[in-house]
């Protein structure tokens, strides 16, 4: 592409800066002065053109900064930010996710720079924080993507002066894909039509009717208990990663065993959180079997009627799976369990799943071993927690 350029300057008022290189047409956030030429010199030089003066774009982005510092001013930073975006999308387009991440920590260094001589102010970092996550999810880095989402939903949450900001973080780490107005909105249905097929499977295999809308109010979009629900995201989204990215003959070892152990442990702490939180005094110390008795025991706050782990049958469970805890997964496992307690009575299929969910909790809560039955039926030891979850999302008022 040739790397001359012509410059398109806007009327007044207008809010987009236009220029051409090589006959093509840019269009990006008008910032008004010197940075815009500078901007344009940025693209100049990522097509090939002449290098950009660094030196020069680092000082004129700092006197932007001093000249939109204070709130409100997270519009002007927005758009600052905004300008890396066509640069950004190419790289993606061309798979070069480590530049694409580059691109963004760059930017955000200068931010940096600009706030540590400004301590007084902050600069508004939502938008390059997302960006920055929608990079690593594409190049399967789940933890720094997740961790890069929620420092953007922390930023809009400061902005936006609310906990359930109106913002494409917010979207992506509740599964909202509703809202339509975020870059990132495909992958948001991709993974809230994986929770959507476990919540039809939970439906279906147990009776239940919870939908997707009923699970977004009644947990996803709930205040109170948002660390539970970025964990169980957390969750989702690293168990769609092993189930569909990972190549099936690759999971059948040692390490397997022991990675989906930890995936399946995750989600028990979703599911023992949600509990938490049902209590109106905590105890100091409750463990998965202290919320079984909780959760049968106390019918009349709305609590889930068909659990019956009371008169001893939790500890009945611990000793099962102590002594064989591969055999007594496998026979919970089965549609006709041979399961029994010591008085002969038997599991509904409900209660089979939570009994799952707490031998796994303890099992992978507290030991470091090779257990195939983890890898060999990690699928359904998944769907079989998650209903625990469902379950009580439904159930729990």
């Amino acid at each position: 592409m040739a790397t001359t350029a012509t410059i398109t300057p806007p009327p007044p008022n207008v809010s987009k800066f236009r220029f051409t290189i090589g006959g093509r047409l840019f269009e990006i956030e008008n910032l008004d002065g010197e940075m815009n030429s500078l901007f344009r010199d940025l693209h100049i030089d990522h097509y090939g053109g002449p290098p950009c003066d660094r030196v020069r774009f680092r000082e004129q982005a700092l006197a932007f900064f001093d000249a939109n510092q204070g709130r409100p001013q997270h519009d002007a930073h927005d758009r600052f930010f905004q300008n890396f975006y066509i640069i950004w999308s190419d790289f993606l387009e061309k798979q070069f996710y480590g530049r694409a991440a580059k691109l963004w920590e760059s930017a955000l260094d200068i931010a940096y720079d600009w706030e540590a001589a400004n301590s007084a102010y902050e600069i508004h970092k939502g938008t390059p924080y997302y960006f920055w996550g929608v990079t690593c999810i594409l190049n399967r880095q789940l933890d720094e993507a997740l961790l890069l989402m929620h420092q953007a939903l922390d930023e809009d949450k400061k902005t936006h002066g609310t906990e359930t900001p109106p913002t494409p973080a917010y979207s992506f780490v509740t599964l909202d894909p509703t809202q339509k107005n975020q870059f990132f909105r495909e992958k948001v249905i991709e993974i809230s039509d994986f929770v959507r097929t476990l919540l039809d499977n939970y439906n279906s295999t147990r009776g239940g009717c919870l939908t997707f809308p009923q699970l977004q109010s009644r947990f996803l979009r709930q205040t109170n208990v948002q660390e539970v629900v970025f964990h169980f995201v957390y969750g989702v989204i690293r168990l769609k990663d092993l189930l569909d990215e990972i190549y099936p003959r690759m999971k059948h070892n040692v390490f397997s065993s022991l990675l989906e152990a930890n995936a399946l442990f995750d989600l028990c702490l979703a599911v023992d959180a949600f509990v938490k939180s049902k209590y109106s005094s905590p105890p100091a110390r409750a463990t998965f079997g202290t919320h079984l008795n909780f959760l049968s025991a106390n019918r009349e706050h709305g609590l889930p009627a068909p659990l019956s782990f009371v008169g001893g049958k939790v500890g009945q469970l611990r000793s099962a799976f102590t002594g064989d805890f591969a055999g007594t997964l496998q026979d919970l496992l089965l549609a006709h369990s041979t399961f029994r307690f010591s008085d002969r009575s038997t599991l509904q299929p409900i209660e089979k799943d939570f009994a799952i969910a707490y031998g796994v909790r303890n099992f992978a809560g507290h030991r470091i071993e090779n257990q195939p039955i983890i890898y060999r039926n990690f699928e359904e030891l998944s769907r079989r927690i998650l209903n625990t979850l469902f379950f009580l999302v439904e159930n729990c008022t």
